[in-house]
């Protein structure tokens, strides 16, 4: 049965969680319905947002638009979903105002195709930087069909998105989407890691150096007993918070507050610890803590340079770096962390202050997502915890103190180091895939 409601009634559309970022990362939907998207409630794993008819069939537009455009039959079959989702919805409901079910739903690629020739509504919103270009593309131009207004807007949005852009870098979307897409390892990555760096080279970077203590340790012991909780015990963890290089000011900070060391109170060797057991080099077996075999093969002299890119992209590539502070997850944060790598190479040649660049070494939208939860800016401390202090221990940025007596609140400046040229090679010429919306 189809339900009569007021034009400014509101209708719960049900979401996926991917669903709800399939929407934020592939439309060029106006700013209020993103509000609405973001701004959902939870249902259980999945999130309901609200909208009206008008805005229903809004989205249903901007989704078919993204659609016909898809990158990858995959994505494009995605989002076909959502609007099947929709149209059922509508199917359900007829504006009163209107005095006509809605029988037959408007096709979405038509509603895409009346509001860019015909409407004015379509840029409304002057910061919708997107949105103009194409309306100012589009004016004076008439298209014998659908296909024809289609194939338009593709050469039109592939040729906005190789127009630099300041809040990126000075880079073109399709240039921070060849960075995004990359995989770290072929050729053709936009981004790709020295995997032919010596032991010589390797061995004071203060990681490398501590997990060959780490592992070292477990084999020459035959193993080290884990406490009942399942930790590192404490005596291992004094013995290696004595042998390995830490960060100036560390050790004395942890000493100031601890007179004896659990594995919780020195969160590095945790953290280690983890990234160990996630890149498979130890594991716990029957209540102790042993060397695997990959382990003793990365173990050698000769696997450093391999080593080193394994605990580098087990780092940023399988664990959420939300555990390194415990903050919120801001996802866009890790998953973007190759443009925040692009741009400190780029910005800190010289010595920088941090909260100076914080704001430059991330993407438009990954601000958006941080000051969407915070009222204040959590920039600079996200860019600490998730970015610096990972990279020095890699031996890729190195610290100079200004002024503070202790690790967590002292100030200082960053620049990158010698081994960031050595290890990074960025390749920004080739093609780039625009499956990600960056605009």
């Amino acid at each position: 049965m189809v339900k009569k409601v007021k034009s400014t009634d509101k209708i719960a559309l049900e979401l996926t969680l991917y669903e709800r970022k399939l929407i934020i990362s592939e439309t060029f939907t106006d700013d209020n319905l993103l509000k609405q998207v973001r701004l959902a409630q939870v249902k259980g794993k999945n999130i309901v947002s609200m909208f009206t008819l008008s805005e229903l069939d809004d989205l249903a537009g901007h989704l078919a638009f993204a659609a016909n455009h898809a990158e990858s039959p995959k994505t494009q079959k995605k989002l076909d979903r959502i609007i099947d989702k929709i149209n059922s919805l509508l199917e359900k409901y007829y504006d009163e105002d209107e005095h006509l079910p809605l029988d037959t739903p408007v096709s979405p690629a038509n509603k895409v195709f009346n509001d860019i020739i015909h409407g004015d509504n379509f840029c409304s919103n002057p910061t919708n930087e997107f949105q103009n270009f194409i309306k100012e593309a589009i004016k004076g131009k008439t298209f014998k069909s659908l296909d024809d207004l289609n194939n338009f807007l593709a050469t039109q949005n592939k040729a906005y998105n190789d127009i630099p852009k300041k809040d990126m870098g000075s880079l073109s979307p399709a240039q921070v989407a060849a960075l995004l897409d990359s995989d770290w390892d072929s050729e053709k990555s936009s981004i790709q890691l020295n995997s032919g760096l010596s032991f010589d080279y390797l061995k004071e970077v203060p990681i490398l150096g501590n997990s060959r203590i780490f592992l070292d340790t477990l084999l020459r012991a035959g193993g080290i007993k884990a406490t009942a909780k399942g930790n590192l015990n404490r005596k291992f963890v004094t013995e290696m918070l004595d042998q390995m290089k830490w960060p100036e000011k560390y050790v004395e900070s942890v000493r100031d507050v601890n007179k004896v060391v659990n594995e919780m109170d020195v969160f590095l060797i945790h953290i280690l610890r983890i990234i160990l057991q996630q890149a498979g080099l130890m594991r716990k077996v029957k209540g102790a803590f042993q060397i695997t075999k990959n382990g003793k093969i990365f173990l050698r002299e000769d696997m450093a340079g391999e080593l080193y890119i394994l605990l580098f992209k087990t780092l940023f590539l399988k664990i959420n770096l939300a555990y390194l502070d415990r903050m919120p997850e801001f996802s866009s944060f890790q998953d973007t962390i190759a443009f925040s790598i692009y741009m400190f190479g780029k910005l800190c040649a010289n010595w920088e202050k941090p909260k100076d660049i914080a704001s430059s070494l991330l993407l438009p939208s990954v601000r958006e997502e941080i000051h969407m939860i915070y009222p204040y800016d959590m920039t600079a401390v996200l860019i600490k915890t998730r970015f610096i202090n990972p990279l020095e221990s890699f031996g890729l940025l190195e610290r100079k103190y200004i002024s503070g007596k202790t690790y967590y609140f002292a100030e200082y400046e960053i620049r990158k180091t010698e081994l960031f040229d050595s290890f990074f090679k960025f390749d920004l010429g080739k093609k780039a895939s625009t499956s990600h919306n960056l605009h």
